[in-house]
């Protein structure tokens, strides 16, 4: 499933997915693909990507998280990590794009 910052904090998207338990139990994986736009947007143009963490805290700490950047730079990593939930130590796996 695809989704925006805006749909999956949407009270509507909370009340008739996110908890009903069919969902829960097939929910593996939160994917944020770009995750740097997380900082660029979320201060200045779709705020809902700010609040991202929020979205961590309705989930719950049983499914994780993943966050692919190719123009992540270690600043933006530590906001990023701040607005989405994860741990500070979480683990930050850097490969070359060739």
């Amino acid at each position: 499933m695809l989704l925006s910052p805006e749909i999956a904090l949407s009270q509507r998207f909370k009340e008739k997915v996110l908890y009903d338990q069919v969902f829960q139990d097939h929910l593996v994986l939160v994917a944020i693909d770009e995750v740097h736009v997380v900082s660029e947007w979320g201060q200045h143009w779709r705020s809902k990507y700010s609040r991202l963490s929020l979205l961590r805290d309705l989930i719950g700490g049983h499914v994780p998280w993943l966050g692919c950047s190719a123009t992540l730079d270690p600043v933006t990593l530590e906001e990023v990590k701040n607005l989405c939930g994860f741990d500070p130590s979480v683990r930050v796996q850097r490969t070359s794009i060739d």
